[in-house]
């Protein structure tokens, strides 16, 4: 509680007095996100050691950075990032990036108390073997767009549906679902965190970083780090590999500017920033666009992307083409309706889209409830889905902040599902093949 009355003190006295100065209130925002990783710490350390992954750290951390840092950089006069201008961008896209990360550090502050129930037991070699199965599909449809050259094509016919764009969302999601059953398996089993694993996923990995699909791939890093944690891992290890994890994402971006034919003319660190850049380019863009209140859709793009999160072929025969979900009203607003463009959308710019300034604080504020809730479940030795989606949800975190409802609950729900019907079938075979026991031998005696 005290890191939420502290927030919201300082949030109060940033929106009274700082928006004059967007710099301070930028520092104001990373303040309050490093407060909270302080908070963070202090809380896992109660249960024994710290938790990197616990919600006031990597991913208030991760919000704070990709939210905060495009526009701090741009806005202290060190130039433009490419396509992130501030021309581009609304002269308050500084107060409505630094309510977003104020939003999601108080949703991810809230605490919940830890799940009890573990549900019945399961056979984790089942959910080894489904995961492996996952995995060779990911692996073979990553390979498929590699020969396609998919690195190239990656942003190219975004208005543009086909059987082709089901398969390689199938691929997306199956990488983050087979990450999360092998990882249980071997939790559960008791083996070596990765083991004969290892192999098979870092060649998936590598091939989605050729591909230019940066946030799958790092998914299966994130989800493998997670449950790493929960052994009897060093946090100085775990934190070494969080590194790597950043400098392969850097490779990525390089690699995939080059293959493109561009050149990265921008200074070291201002090259990920870029990259980063845009959650705040779509806000600041949706602010400039919209007028306030006549303009916004009060939650239509929201209920829309709930909708359809039915799979898309049924979606667009249920309800049409997708024109009514966030990134698609954000295309018509702005005026950015080329096919070719890959600026897509953000939590906070449909937030700013449905209720305006409020919508951006609002949305941000469910963004991080969902994920403390989900945190205050995470449980690897669970047999019940709601136990074992927090490292689905951070695996994720990159892509769903950067996209809208649709896209955000897709790369969740689909492999939540898959993760469900595994475990119904695994807890099946569990409970049929339950060794005897001796109290239920007597039973069984007592009643012939």
């Amino acid at each position: 509680m005290a890191c939420w009355t502290a927030a919201a003190v300082v949030a109060a006295f940033g929106f009274g007095w700082l928006t004059f100065s967007p710099l301070l209130t930028l520092t104001v925002a990373a303040l309050v996100a490093v407060g909270a990783a302080v908070v963070g710490v202090q809380r896992t350390r109660r249960a024994g050691r710290v938790d990197l992954f616990h919600p006031l750290l990597f991913p208030t951390a991760y919000i704070a950075v990709a939210t905060l840092a495009p526009v701090a950089w741009i806005w202290s006069g060190q130039g433009d990032l490419g396509f992130v201008t501030r021309d581009a961008m609304s002269e308050r896209t500084p107060l409505l990036m630094a309510l977003a990360v104020l939003g999601f550090t108080l949703g991810a502050a809230v605490p919940f108390r830890p799940l009890r129930r573990r549900g019945k037991p399961l056979d984790p070699g089942l959910l080894l073997l489904t995961g492996r199965a996952l995995l060779l599909v990911a692996l073979a449809l990553a390979a498929r767009d590699y020969l396609a050259g998919a690195v190239i094509t990656r942003s190219l016919g975004q208005d543009v549906y086909s059987s082709a764009d089901v398969v390689t969302t199938i691929g997306f999601m199956a990488a983050p679902a087979a990450a999360t059953m092998i990882f249980t398996a071997r939790y559960q089993s008791g083996r070596h965190p990765i083991g004969a694993d290892v192999l098979p996923l870092l060649a998936l990995i590598g091939l989605l970083g050729l591909n230019g699909r940066r946030g799958a791939a790092l998914s299966v890093v994130v989800i493998g780090l997670v449950f790493i944690t929960r052994r009897a891992v060093g946090t100085w290890k775990v934190a070494a590999g969080m590194g790597a994890t950043a400098v392969f994402a850097y490779a990525v971006v390089i690699y995939r500017t080059a293959q493109l034919g561009g050149v990265t003319a921008l200074p070291t660190l201002a090259v990920p920033l870029r990259d980063l850049g845009s959650v705040a380019f779509t806000t600041g863009m949706t602010d400039l666009s919209v007028t306030y209140p006549q303009s916004t859709t009060g939650g239509s793009t929201i209920v829309a992307g709930l909708l359809r999160q039915l799979p898309s072929p049924i979606a667009v025969r249920l309800f049409g083409a997708p024109d009514d979900t966030g990134t698609f009203v954000f295309r018509n607003v702005t005026g950015l309706t080329a096919s070719n463009q890959g600026y897509g959308f953000s939590i906070p710019a449909e937030g700013l889209l449905n209720f305006g300034v409020v919508g951006v604080l609002v949305l941000s504020l469910v963004a991080g409830i969902a994920v403390a809730w989900l945190y205050g479940r995470f449980d690897p030795t669970s047999s019940r889905t709601v136990g074992l989606l927090y490292p689905l949800a951070i695996g994720t975190l990159p892509f769903a902040w950067r996209s809208d409802t649709l896209g955000a609950v897709k790369g969740v729900f689909y492999p939540a599902v898959a993760l469900a019907l595994v475990l119904i079938v695994a807890r099946s075979i569990a409970s049929a093949y339950k060794p005897a026991t001796p109290r239920s031998v007597a039973r069984a005696r007592l009643r012939v």
